[in-house]
């Protein structure tokens, strides 16, 4: 595997699994009616913190030991296959951006859907936005990684 893919696929485990974490975490407590602001906070705080901190760690590992590959310039496959990627990512989010939107101005529909007892609303949108721009993420590594496998 190539450097850029192998970075891209480091990176996608990452997100995997820590906000998989995170939301299990929000389940758990959820399901224990434990959930509040305080807990939410704490496992919102120790996910971004993991994440930086193992994306740090993860990603300059592999630029020592693929330090030649590292520091190769993108070519025209590589732009292209962002391009690629970035357009699918922005379809989820805009795809997102209605849901949310959809939620905030018919709150009647929405308690139906996207109800959490004892959660502001503004929390709710919160893990809505949250919850689009990690699948976002996670279709664009992929596309990334399939593009990269396939060669083009």
């Amino acid at each position: 595997m190539s450097y850029r893919a192998i970075s891209i696929l480091v990176s996608l485990l990452i997100t995997l699994g820590i906000w998989g974490n995170y939301t299990l975490g929000v389940i758990n407590l959820y399901q224990r009616q434990l959930f509040s602001v305080e807990t939410m906070y704490g496992l919102l705080f120790s996910a971004v913190i993991y994440t930086i901190f193992l994306e740090i760690i993860l990603q300059t590992t592999l630029a020592i030991f693929k330090h030649k590959e590292a520091n190769d310039k993108s070519d025209e496959r590589d732009k292209i296959i962002s391009r690629r990627a970035n357009s699918y990512a922005y379809k989820i989010l805009s795809f997102g951006v209605f849901c949310v939107t959809f939620y905030i101005l018919f709150p009647v529909l929405a308690q139906f859907t996207f109800s959490m007892p004892g959660l502001a609303k503004e929390y709710e949108i919160m893990h809505l936005i949250i919850a689009f721009s990690l699948l976002a993420e996670v279709i664009c590594s992929s596309v990334k990684l399939i593009s990269y496998r396939r060669g083009y």
